[in-house]
């Protein structure tokens, strides 16, 4: 978690950043430049719910069917 301010934890601000929240509010989980409130890459691609719940996802684990977002149910 990187928030773009100083602090004296023990905060890994390398390259390998999973979560940042910018002083704008604007949230990136698997983006260090979020471009938007909310802003979600590096989800799996599956063919169908079923697909999903084979590959190991569980109820309420977002993936995307040719770039539509998609929650396991």
């Amino acid at each position: 978690l990187n928030d773009g301010t100083a602090d004296s934890g023990d905060a890994n601000t390398t390259d390998d950043t999973a979560m940042i929240i910018k002083q704008s509010g604007k949230v990136g989980i698997g983006t260090t430049s979020p471009t938007s409130k909310l802003q979600v890459t590096g989800l799996p691609s599956h063919a169908d719910n079923a697909a999903a719940i084979t590959a190991g996802l569980t109820t309420g684990a977002f993936y995307h069917t040719s770039g539509n977002l998609k929650i396991v149910f």
